[in-house]
C-alpha cells in the first residue's frame, strides 16, 4: 500500500522525525530539504531511505546530529571542512556563503568535506549556489557527481563518462570505496567535494559546464510512499 503526500507535508514529516531524534531544528530543515528534493525526483535512495538510515545511525551514536564543523583554509581557494561525524548538508550549509565569497573573489573555490554523513544528495546546496550566480558541482568519493548552474538551477547528475575527467579536476581518488554505513559500525566518515565557480571570472566554467549531464524532470507535486517505509521512519 502507498500513501500520497504533498512535498510540504513530506518536509514537515521529515523535519519532525529528525527533531524528535535530537537534531537541531535548523539542521533538520536543511536535511529535510534534501530528502524532499530527492523524493520529488524519484530518487528514493537519497530520499526516505536515506532518512531512515540516518535516523538509525543517530540512535546508535554513529551520526552526531549536533556536531559543529571544523573549518580550515588549506589554500587561498580551498577549504577543508571536517563535519565531525555530523550531517554533510549541515556542514556545507554552515560554510557555503564563505565558499561563494571566495569564488567571487578568485573565480572558483573548492571545499573538501571529511567525516560526514553520505554527501550524495546536497540538492539544497547545489540549488542555492546556482541561485547565487555560480556553477556548482558536488562529487562523492566514488566519483558520482551532480551539477547546477544559474541557467539550469535544478541539480542534475553528471553522466558516467564525464566523471573521470571531473575527478581529475577535483583531485578525487575514485578507487577508494567507503564502508557502508551501519548502526553497529564506526561513526560516519564520508568524504566529498563541492566546487563553486563564478562564470564571470573563470573560463573553467565553460569546460565544466559542457560536461554531459542527465536530464531532470520537473519535481512531482505529490509523492506516493510505501506505508511500511513511512511506519519505519515514524517509529525510528
Amino acid at each position: 500500500m502507498t500513501e500520497a503526500l504533498s512535498l510540504e507535508d513530506l518536509e514537515a514529516l521529515a523535519t519532525d522525525c529528525l527533531t524528535r531524534a535530537g537534531v537541531p531544528h535548523t539542521v533538520a530543515r536543511c536535511v529535510s530539504r534534501d530528502v524532499v528534493a530527492a523524493e520529488a525526483r524519484g530518487d528514493r535512495a537519497h530520499g526516505l531511505e536515506a532518512l531512515l538510515r540516518d535516523l538509525r545511525l543517530i540512535r546508535y551514536g554513529r551520526l552526531r546530529p549536533t556536531a559543529v564543523p571544523d573549518i580550515t583554509p588549506t589554500a587561498p581557494t580551498v577549504l577543508k571542512v571536517d563535519a565531525r561525524h555530523g550531517f554533510a548538508a549541515a556542514a556545507l550549509d554552515h560554510v557555503r556563503s564563505d565558499l561563494t565569497g571566495m569564488a567571487r573573489q578568485s573565480g572558483l573555490a573548492l571545499l573538501r568535506l571529511e567525516n560526514a554523513s553520505d554527501p550524495a544528495g546536497l540538492f539544497g546546496a547545489l540549488k542555492d549556489t546556482a541561485a547565487d550566480g555560480m556553477l556548482a558541482v558536488s562529487m562523492t568519493e566514488d566519483g558520482s557527481a551532480r551539477m547546477a548552474s544559474p541557467d539550469h538551477p535544478a541539480p542534475r547528475p553528471v553522466l558516467t563518462p564525464a566523471r573521470p575527467a571531473l575527478a581529475v579536476l577535483l583531485g578525487v581518488l575514485e578507487d577508494q570505496d567507503s564502508p557502508p554505513d551501519s548502526p553497529l559500525g564506526d561513526p560516519v566518515a564520508h568524504r566529498g567535494w563541492f566546487l563553486a565557480a563564478d562564470p564571470n571570472t573563470t573560463g573553467l566554467v565553460h569546460l565544466i559546464g559542457e560536461l554531459p549531464t542527465g536530464s531532470m524532470e520537473p519535481p512531482a507535486p505529490r509523492v506516493a510512499l510505501p506505508t511500511d517505509l513511512l511506519a519505519q521512519i515514524v517509529t525510528s
